[in-house]
This record gives structure tokens, sequence and C-alpha cells, in this order.
């Protein structure tokens, strides 16, 4: 097992009910989701990733799922600014051009693993 900057601990669930909560030992621990996807790839062991993070390694063929049907569901993704009065128009600008590219990057993961941001 690789892990980077996550829970000590790696839940499963199946059908949406949890199933265990498990204390994984680590062979290698990294500061970042790449460093520990490249590891994957580079077939030192599994890596404890967000499915964002191994998307690209895992399309390229460069690592695989091997407890996907055991994944918790997704998160949502949200976009939170402060709110006070009238929003900025240069934050409004950043907002709308932030939406469309999470949309368009989480509709490119596996349909099981796509979320929409809101």
């Amino acid at each position: 097992m690789i892990t980077s900057p996550a829970p000590p601990g790696s839940r499963f669930d199946a059908d949406g009910e949890d199933l265990t909560q498990a204390a994984l030992r680590a062979r290698l621990t990294v500061n970042s989701a790449e460093a520990a996807v490249d590891a994957a790839a580079a077939g030192i062991g599994g890596a404890h990733v967000l499915s964002y993070q191994a998307a690209p390694a895992v399309r390229a063929g460069k690592v695989r799922l091997i407890l996907g049907a055991y994944e918790p569901d997704g998160l949502p993704v949200h976009l939170v600014h402060a709110g006070q009065g009238t929003l900025p128009l240069k934050t409004r600008s950043f907002l709308d051009f932030a939406v469309a590219r999470l949309r368009s990057a989480l509709a490119a993961l596996p349909a099981a693993e796509a979320v929409s941001p809101s």
C-alpha cells in the first residue's frame, strides 16, 4: 500500500452500506497523490487516492482499480465564496469559468465515479 495525505483508515462499502473501516499499513508514504499514483504505476503497491486523482493513469492503462466495487459513494463538489453584499464581477467571472471546467473534468470520469459541481 502506498499512502498520500489521506485519512489513516480506508472505508469500504457495498451497495451504500458501510462494510468495514480498515487501518492499512503503508510500504511507502509520499506527500502527494501524484507521487502515490506514480509509485503504483511503477509496481510498488496499491495507492489510496481519490478517483479523480487516479483517473488519468487509469485511462492510460498505467494503473487499475483493485477495490472499485467497494468504493464509497462520490461526494459533491461546491465552490464557496464569502457572499457579503453584491458579488464582485471578478468573482462571478471566476465562478462561471471554474464551474464550466469542473463540470467538463468531472464528466470525463467513469460514470460510477462522476459527481456534479453545485
